[in-house]
């Protein structure tokens, strides 16, 4: 988690500088993404985690809107998911088998919000 905290930071910081748009991959697989969503919409992503190993997202919303966020395995079956009633979002989980897992962000409110998502 240590590794995923500093990145996150730099991207925060880059964000607070005024970029607009990040996308990085370090070596050791952490993507970040800034993105935005509309109100009552969902974005989805996919993202490769091995079996045994621990896999990790984070959403840290820009404090406009109520973010959930929902992990499923290949088969379609939810594996982890945060639907707090908050701007952040975080999830930590194992995963029985490697794969193609799908990142579903779900904006709940009726406004757009930005927002940083991490996975690795």
């Amino acid at each position: 988690m240590k590794n995923l905290v500093s990145s996150i930071l730099l991207a925060v910081a880059l964000v607070m500088a005024g970029t607009k748009a990040i996308q990085a991959q370090t070596k050791d697989s952490l993507r970040i993404n800034v993105e935005a969503i509309r109100a009552l919409d969902t974005d989805v992503y996919t993202v490769k985690f091995s079996r045994g190993k621990l896999a990790e997202v984070l959403i840290i919303g820009d404090g406009k809107a109520d973010l959930d966020l929902y992990i499923y395995d290949e088969q379609g079956y939810r594996v982890a998911e945060d639907e707090s009633y908050e701007v952040d979002c975080y999830v930590a989980f194992v995963p029985k088998r490697s794969g193609t897992f799908t990142i579903k962000v779900v904006n709940q409110s009726r406004v757009a919000s930005g927002y940083l998502i991490a996975a690795q």
